[in-house]
This record gives structure tokens, sequence and C-alpha cells, in this order.
């Protein structure tokens, strides 16, 4: 998506023939098979392993609290795992240059400035919120630690499930004016409430 708002923005003359038919049909089917064929290597790889227990400390199965109960050695997972996350993180570094670049496109011109905030803001907004969640959860699931309330620890392992969803209509739908002129008024009236409540 965001090579598709680069070459939009950035090279808009040229989006047909970049962007052609073929093109963007192998780019949604990667965007398909690579996260398949990791999940695939982690779970077949946590597969082979002799685990010494069965109790997850979290709301849901996911890979890595199954790699923690293993008996033996589990470097290749480790290996595996990180080699997934910095893959991923390439992805983000790729996303993120790509919107440098389309601002420096965009500051140019002032009709350019309004289509990158009115297309560009909310995706990469909600990039930031999905990268966000997963680089927590990941982070918490190796390293989260052991002292922390079960609460505590299943709020930490929604909020991955919980956050993008929630926050990612919010973020597209302020960008309508219709909605975002509601938000003001609701926002208006709960501070006017709060004035009164103060007052008396």
């Amino acid at each position: 998506m965001a090579y598709d708002r680069y070459v939009a923005i950035c090279r808009p003359l040229e989006y047909h023939s970049v962007m052609s038919v073929q093109r963007t049909a192998v780019l949604v089917m990667l965007s398909w098979l690579v996260p398949l064929c990791c999940e695939m290597t982690v779970v077949s790889l946590t597969s082979t392993l002799k685990l010494c227990g069965s109790h997850i400390d979290k709301l849901y199965c996911e890979n890595w609290s199954v790699v923690k109960l293993a008996c033996g050695s589990t470097t290749a997972n480790d290996i595996t795992g990180l080699i997934f996350v910095a893959f991923y993180i390439c992805h983000v570094l790729w996303i993120a240059f790509s919107y440098v670049q389309l601002i420096r496109s965009a500051v140019k011109t002032k009709e350019g400035k309004g289509r990158f905030v009115q297309t560009c803001v909310p995706h990469f907004l909600c990039v930031i919120n999905v990268t966000t969640s997963l680089l927590f959860d990941i982070m918490y699931s190796r390293y989260g630690s052991a002292s922390l309330p079960q609460t505590l620890k299943n709020f930490m392992a929604i909020q991955f499930l919980l956050a993008p969803p929630i926050l990612n209509p919010v973020v597209y739908g302020l960008m309508l004016t219709k909605i975002r002129r509601r938000m003001i008024r609701v926002l208006y009236v709960m501070c006017d409430k709060l004035k009164l409540k103060n007052n008396l």
C-alpha cells in the first residue's frame, strides 16, 4: 500500500504503467504468501520440539508460548524468530522510507500537501499502530516479567488484538468531514459538562 501511494503521488503520470494489473496481483499474492510461509516455517520448527508442560500464560495460544514449554534446545526457533522479526522490521523501514519520499514530494505544492494528508496520514498512523502493537507483543512474549499480575498479563496479551481494530476506524473516520465535525461537537459538549461540574 505504501508503494502504491508512493507511485500515485510521486510519479502520477507513470502510475498505470508502474502499477499494472500483473504487478498489483504479484504484490497482493506476496502479501499473503510471505507471512503464510513464515508462519508455516515457525510452526513446523515448533512441532519438532518435545514439550515439558501444557500451561500457557496467555489468553490464546501462539507459537512463542508453545516454544517456551520445550524441554530441549530452542536455538533454531530463536534464530528463525529473530530473522523473521528483522525481516518485518525491514518492511516497516521500507514503508517509512517511502513516506519520507512522499513527504518530500508533497510539501512542494499546496495540493500535494492536501492529498498527502488525506490519503497517506491515515495509512501511516494505522501502520504505526499495528507495528507498535506487534512489537510490544513480541517483546512482551519473549522478555515479559513473570512477576506481573495475571490480569495485566491478560491485558497485554489482548491489546495487540484490540488496539488496531479499534483505532483504525477512528483514524480513517477522522478524515471524513461529517465524522470529524461530529467528534469535535461531542468533545465540546463533554468539555462544557466538565466545566459545569467544576463550577458547582
